[in-house]
């Protein structure tokens, strides 16, 4: 299945854009297009615990199952004062 990915802040940073798609297994969970996503980066890797999911505008959990053209945002931590 295909899905699309919107990467902000750092995620946008790392990836050199602000949006992808991404062709995942059906079953695929959001846990496992983060993964796909960042395996080979550890910066990424390093966020995954304070990252932040929504998929069709709705926060969700990692363990959320995905569908076909759904759309994902990785949110990752948010700095400043």
């Amino acid at each position: 299945m295909q899905v699309k990915i919107l990467y902000f802040a750092v995620f946008a940073d790392l990836m050199h854009c602000r949006e992808a798609e991404l062709i995942l297994p059906e079953g695929s969970t959001v846990e496992d297009a983060f993964q796909e996503v960042f395996a080979q980066n550890p910066v990424a890797l390093s966020l995954r615990e304070q990252t932040v999911f929504a998929v069709e505008d709705e926060y969700v959990e990692a363990d959320t199952v995905l569908k076909e053209g759904q759309e994902i945002v990785f949110l990752p931590p948010v700095s400043g004062g």
